[in-house]
């Protein structure tokens, strides 16, 4: 539960937050996710379009530039 990360991580939407130094909290959250492959999927799903949609189209496909060059290495 850091302002930085959930400035982008909604809780149950793309994500899951823990409390910070609760690590009984985080093995729940971790537990869940073990548990219930929906919830994995669905999470897993939103945070992929909302890095796609946030983050890769507003850099104008830099991503593209950056993988060109890779394989030119």
């Amino acid at each position: 539960n850091i302002d930085e990360l959930t400035s982008i991580i909604t809780h149950n939407k793309n994500g899951l937050v823990f409390a910070c130094k609760d690590s009984r909290d985080l093995a729940g959250k971790i537990m869940a996710l073990v548990q219930d492959i929906n919830l994995r999927m669905a999470l897993g799903t939103s945070a992929a379009q909302l890095i796609k949609e946030e983050f890769v189209s507003k850099i104008g496909g830099i991503d593209k530039e950056y993988e060109k060059i890779y394989n030119e290495i």
